[in-house]
């Protein structure tokens, strides 16, 4: 009588490759799952201090337009850093008054905005922190006088993250 032997199945050597291809394969999954992970969170951080940066010096300018003159005493100008901005303003004054004072100053990484008898706002989040702020007074008679302003902002993460990420932008605008 012939016996018929079913040879199915694998040999130690098939099942030791085809455990290694597997977990080559699923090694490469994880590496690239994380490394998406990764950059999403960098993409992140850098449009969180695009946006902050881009509103603040937004607002920046805005006010120096419709400022009537710097406000020398208070304002704080290049090469220290961070600097302060004073502004007078035609703009919303106080009662009994013809004109308002803004400022524009950095305290604790943040930048504000303080107009005068209201709170300090925040013009920037937690999230990030504002690294430079400078001030440059340009004057060229009989031109109007204009402030050349750079900021510097920065995701707010731990010291030596990869997402240690900033932003820097730059605008000059002419007072009224």
């Amino acid at each position: 009588m012939n016996i018929v032997h079913n040879q199915k199945g694998f040999t130690l050597l098939e099942m030791v490759v085809y455990i290694g291809l597997v977990v080559i394969v699923a090694g490469l999954v994880i590496n690239f799952a994380l490394s998406l992970i990764t950059s999403y969170g960098k993409i992140q951080a850098s449009k969180e201090a695009m946006n902050n940066a881009s509103f603040a010096l937004d607002t920046i300018v805005n006010e120096i337009r419709q400022a009537s003159k710097i406000y020398s005493p208070t304002s704080v100008f290049a090469p220290t850093d961070p600097g302060q901005l004073s502004l007078e303003t035609l703009l919303n004054p106080p009662t009994n008054e013809t004109s308002a004072y803004v400022d524009f100053y950095v305290d604790n990484n943040k930048l504000y905005l303080k107009r005068e008898s209201q709170s300090a706002l925040a013009l920037t989040s937690d999230r990030v922190k504002v690294k430079n702020l400078t001030f440059t007074r340009l004057t060229s008679p009989p031109a109007p006088e204009s402030v050349k302003v750079q900021i510097t902002v920065g995701y707010n993460a731990p010291a030596g993250s990869s997402f240690d990420i900033s932003t820097t932008l730059n605008a000059t605008a002419s007072l009224r």
